[in-house]
């Protein structure tokens, strides 16, 4: 009796350990939490769609919703395996009594410790009730530490094309897809790539320069930092460069 009662104990002691273990990893591991953006909320239902995104730091990440008295009323996760993974999940948090509406909700997410939030902003910023439709939908990338975004918007007029790149970057080449009406030549069709780039690499320069495919004319290139043969990557934030295209081929669109 003496013996299980010790066996008991030890295996208690055991299990208080690993546990105290286990909550100090998890703590060491995740990272303050970040302001990713707000949401607001007419009446009735709070509802949002979040779209996660691991460009180079994929893994777990905790999201807390508190309300305009900073209390936490929605917490949840999202857990990404692999790089350039993406998922969205839909939310729904209680709204408390006490608050008089409209009212707006913060986002916040904490990564773990060698990765960095990028949010983007909540659209639509009002979250109406449920009946009318509107949901609110937020968007946050995830990259290393130590690394800037940099994002490709390749916009095509005439048709549909595969697009490569001469580039130090990470992206290859875009093919543009459909957006709007196929044969609306004002509108044309639009592809977006992302890439995460080592800021801290000194002397560092990164360049991408479309090759132009047959049957296509290069109408502009441009950067919002810096120029497509010198662009300036800033730690945690997303540089974008701009490629518009027209098909010089007077033949059917593609389709």
């Amino acid at each position: 009796m003496q013996y299980s009662a010790r066996l008991i104990i030890l295996t208690s002691l055991l299990i208080s350990v690993v546990l105290v273990f286990v909550l100090s990893m998890s703590q060491s591991l995740i990272g303050k939490s970040a302001y990713l953006g707000d949401v607001g909320v007419i009446k009735r239902n709070g509802k949002l769609n979040l779209t996660k995104t691991s460009i180079s730091c994929p893994g777990i990440s905790n999201f807390v919703i508190r309300d305009s008295k900073k209390r936490a009323i929605k917490n949840f996760s999202i857990f990404l395996e692999k790089l350039y993974d993406t998922k969205t999940v839909q939310v729904e948090f209680p709204l408390p009594g006490d608050l008089s509406y409209p009212a707006v909700f913060s986002l916040n997410e904490a990564t773990i410790n060698q990765c960095k939030a990028i949010p983007i902003i909540c659209k639509p910023y009002f979250n109406v009730d449920q009946a009318s439709g509107y949901e609110a939908n937020c968007e946050v990338l995830n990259v290393k530490r130590g690394e800037g975004i940099l994002k490709v918007v390749k916009t095509s007029y005439g048709g549909r094309g595969s697009f490569p790149f001469d580039t130090n970057t990470l992206i290859d080449s875009i093919t543009t897809i459909k957006e709007g009406d196929l044969y609306n030549s004002y509108t044309g069709y639009r592809s977006e790539g992302l890439a995460p780039s080592n800021t801290r690499t000194k002397g560092m320069e990164y360049y991408i320069k479309e090759q132009i495919p047959p049957g296509w004319k290069l109408d502009s290139a441009k950067c919002d930092n810096g120029k497509i043969d010198n662009i300036k990557i800033v730690e945690s934030k997303i540089t974008t460069c701009s490629f518009e295209n027209t098909k010089t081929d007077l033949g059917e669109p593609s389709k």
